[in-house]
């Protein structure tokens, strides 16, 4: 599915560019953290660096796809991003290797893929899954997501342990899920981001950090990605998470699905609104 009015114009272009330009000025587009390598990290930090990352609700959209790959982003459109994800064991503060890690985002519209309620039914746009190495880190190529009804711009993560996997599919038989998260931004490069092409085009009710409920009262300024770069080049977004890998998490909040988007709906309220 391709989003409507896709082709950028010569005016998106320069105001992008001019709001880049005055963005970097300010000095938004820095780092907002650094991340060390899972050793150093673990070396430096001692106990905070392998506090256990708090658990957030699944939300109404996860699909079971098991699909193998790096670049989730098809023909969707968008600003480009970059995400490391770091996995440690909490017990050891060393990297987790072998982790399946599950991905699934909104595209600039607010849309979801696999949802027959939004007109996406059988695609698979911005959905993923990657194996940790022996350093624990696995890279997507996604797009900085969009915004949709009750919740702020974000990425959906499962951190599954044991399972199988080939280069293109992953067999859960006999894993279990250590670990459910959501990754947020920056409010300030959220409101940013608003104001750029495609995502002038999202006509859901905007959202801020403040204003979303899983962000608000499930720790999400905990989960929220350190980035590098600007919009007109694309971002790089990094986050370490420490799990216990021997540990299955109950379900927190009130938005645990079962595949195929089916479920109760926690934070959010109807669903985004679908491209016309």
């Amino acid at each position: 599915m391709t989003l409507p009015g896709h082709q950028w114009r010569r005016r998106d272009a320069l105001r992008l560019f001019a709001t880049a330009s005055g963005l970097m000025a300010a000095g938004v587009w820095r780092a907002t953290a650094s991340i060390a390598s899972p050793t150093v990290l673990a070396q430096t930090s001692g106990a905070a660096a392998c506090a256990l990352t708090a658990e957030q609700e699944e939300g109404p959209f996860y699909v079971d796809l098991d699909l193998v790959r790096s670049d989730v982003r098809e023909d969707q459109v968008g600003i480009p991003l970059n995400l490391t994800m770091t996995v440690l064991d909490m017990n050891t503060c060393q990297p987790l290797p072998n982790a399946a890690v599950d991905i699934w985002s909104a595209n600039a519209l607010g849309v979801y893929s696999a949802e027959a309620q939004l007109g996406s039914s059988g695609a698979t746009f911005l959905r993923g899954l990657q194996i940790t190495g022996a350093d624990g880190t696995i890279q997507f190529m996604t797009l900085y997501p969009g915004w949709y009804t009750g919740r702020v711009n974000h990425i959906h993560m499962k951190v599954h342990v044991g399972g199988a996997a080939t280069s293109a599919s992953f067999d859960e038989t006999g894993s279990h899920v250590a670990h459910t998260g959501q990754m947020f931004f920056p409010q300030d490069v959220n409101d940013a981001i608003a104001k750029i092409s495609p995502y002038t085009s999202n006509r859901n009710a905007y959202v801020s950090n403040s204003q979303d409920g899983v962000y608000t009262s499930q720790s999400g300024s905990l989960s929220q990605l350190a980035l590098t770069g600007n919009p007109s080049d694309g971002f790089s977004g990094s986050i370490t998470l420490s799990v216990d890998p021997d540990a299955t998490p109950a379900g927190v909040g009130a938005g645990g699905a079962a595949p195929g988007g089916t479920g109760r709906r926690g934070f959010g309220g109807p669903p985004p609104q679908p491209a016309p």
